[in-house]
Formats: C-alpha cells, structure tokens, sequence
C-alpha cells in the first residue's frame, strides 16, 4: 500500500471516529434534555412520571403516593425537613386541594399573603410509596426528581430541578416524604436571581415529579 493510500486511510478513519463521537454526544444531549424537560418513560432510564394525587389535610394515605402540602417561604428559611406548619418563614401554605390550612392566619391559603418586592422560596413536599423510592434496604432521594417551571415571578424557572431535602416519615411504614424546594431562578444554592413576585401579580409554578421503576 503506498503512502498515500495509506494517509487517506488514516484520514477516513480519524473521519469515523469523529463521525462516532458526535452522534455519541448527540444521543448523550439528546437523552440528558428529554430527562429535564420532559422525561420518556420508554427511554433508557426508565423515568416515569409520579401519581399527582392531592392529599386533605396533611394526609395522601397509606400505601398512597401524592402531593402533602405547598408552601412560599422566606429567603431565611433553611430547614427543609418535615417542615414545621408554625414556622414563622411560612407566608403561604395549604394542603393539594388548594384548601385553608388549620394553622389559620398569616398562611392560611395560597393566595394573598406573599409580600412583593420579596425574595421567597417554593416547597413542594411529596410522599413516595416503597414501590416507587425503596431499595437496598434504605429509601434512595436518587431514585426521585422533580422539575419546576413558573410563569409571573420577576425571575422564572424554566425546567429547573429542585432541590430535595431528607426523607420523614409519611403515613404509614410503606411510605416515606422529600420535600421539593426551589430557592432561585436556576435551583442549587440560592446563588442565582432570587424569586420575588411584583405587587399586584400572580404567579404560577408547575411541577412535574418522576422516579425511576
């Protein structure tokens, strides 16, 4: 074979590879934004979205998986573990049903107590089955995401993942709570643009809460 054959040889091979390595990280970026956007429960991670079953009173059920509680919370509040339904940090908070909360006043409703002009944060606490987070004799927060969009805050999340706190106890032995929870415009650690609502707006935030199977 003579030097040039073999140089276009070399040439078409290193062609190949570079051909192989981007539909590689084509696949990878393909894979990685259906995950954060909107995860496929046929893609390879087995992703599947969460029952939004809407708890009454603190309480979804035994053996039941569903939203517990909501809550808008001052930038000082740092506890996200089984929060406390007294918790001074608390300006709004109220089971799924969108019902008033017993505590009562100031949070007795998700409507009308949020200060504008105020950076808060956003809670979201969930209560998971063992079918769907247990594993290996412990319950696993890596087995479990959710992902939050808001429209009408002065800083949107768009497709964010939030933040998760330690399990506690849910309802029964069967089950067990994460508290979801969103602390800027681009999660982590309350280090990007704060979430603050303007006076006289509203906002709205939809999460969407997967596991794997």
């Amino acid at each position: 074979m003579s030097t040039k054959q073999k140089l276009k040889m070399k040439n078409t091979v290193l062609g190949l590879l570079l051909l192989t390595a981007m539909i590689a990280a084509s696949v990878s970026t393909t894979i990685m934004v259906n995950i954060r956007d909107n995860p496929n429960p046929d893609d390879v991670l087995h992703l599947f979205k969460a029952p939004m079953v809407m708890a009454t009173n603190d309480t979804v059920g035994a053996g039941t998986a569903g939203i517990v509680d909501i809550y808008i919370l001052d930038d000082a509040h740092s506890d996200w573990t089984a929060i406390n339904d007294d918790d001074s940090n608390i300006y709004e908070e109220t089971d799924a049903n969108f019902e008033d909360d017993e505590v009562g006043t100031p949070h007795e409703e998700l409507t009308g107590e949020t200060p504008y002009d105020t950076d808060v944060h956003i809670a979201v606490v969930y209560q998971f089955t063992n079918d769907m987070a247990y594993n290996d004799s412990a319950w696993q927060d890596s087995r479990v995401y959710a992902y939050i969009n808001t429209t009408g805050l002065k800083n949107d999340a768009s497709s964010v993942l939030m933040s998760e706190s330690d399990w506690y106890s849910g309802d029964d032995a069967d089950t067990q709570r994460i508290t979801f929870y969103l602390l800027d415009d681009d999660g982590g650690a309350d280090d990007g643009n704060a979430l603050q609502v303007a006076i006289g707006q509203t906002f709205t935030c939809n999460v969407t809460i997967w596991y794997y199977a």
